[in-house]
């Protein structure tokens, strides 16, 4: 079974960035949120779907000032939510990281990055494994990447 997580917006689009056409860019740069801060040590590595809530970070507004400052990225007005927006691959977590992004106490490393077409779904809270169904859906559009 697959496993994945729900994150308030806007951080599953700083983590994917759909805005980059260039995804190498992504890969060699902090332009994308390049980890995942927890507040507790998880033992899960690999891949891990990754949801937004239906809910926006209520920090929202000074986290896009914040962002633009800092690194210039502007962010929609809008943001997919209630559903799955992509699967990364992460490693074992750290807690540490030289990363402009790393808050800890702990964080996954995001190795690799896939974006699959929005698909509402209803989220649970912290580690969770996917329905067979949201399973099947998201393995048939990593088949087509």
């Amino acid at each position: 079974m697959m496993k994945a997580i729900c994150l308030w917006q806007p951080w599953p689009w700083l983590i994917f960035r759909p805005d980059i056409k260039e995804r190498e860019r992504i890969l060699d740069s902090h332009v994308a949120k390049d980890c995942e801060n927890r507040p507790v040590h998880w033992k899960h590595t690999g891949e891990l779907v990754l949801c937004a809530t239906l809910k926006l970070d209520p920090n929202l507004d000074t986290l896009r000032a914040d962002l633009f400052a800092r690194h210039g990225i502007v962010m929609p007005e809008k943001f997919d939510t209630g559903g799955i927006v992509g699967v990364v691959t992460v490693g074992p977590m750290m807690d540490r990281s030289e990363s402009p992004w790393f808050t800890g106490p702990f964080a996954w490393p995001i190795i690799k990055r896939r974006i699959v077409p929005f698909q509402t779904m209803t989220g649970r809270q912290g580690l969770f494994e996917l329905k067979p169904n949201y399973e099947k859906y998201v393995k048939d559009e990593l088949a087509k990447l």
